[in-house]
């Protein structure tokens, strides 16, 4: 199964903003992993293999340049 966690339209420019999300969405992802994740009244284990971005969210979260 595969979920589409987070989806961000248009730029975002302030870092802080970016910080409290990242934040957010590990300490989120972690309860799941730890907890397991229900779906249709199944408790379902939770496995991250890989996390996808787009070159400018990459390079906005790692503070570096896309080029």
């Amino acid at each position: 199964m595969m979920f589409s966690l987070l989806e961000f339209i248009g730029e975002m420019r302030n870092q802080q903003i970016a910080n409290n999300l990242c934040t957010i969405l590990s300490m989120k992802l972690k309860k799941i992993i730890e907890n397991g994740l229900m779906v249709n009244d199944a408790l379902k284990k939770v496995l991250i293999f890989v996390f996808s971005c787009d070159t400018p969210a990459k390079s906005f979260i790692l503070k570096t340049k896309g080029h």
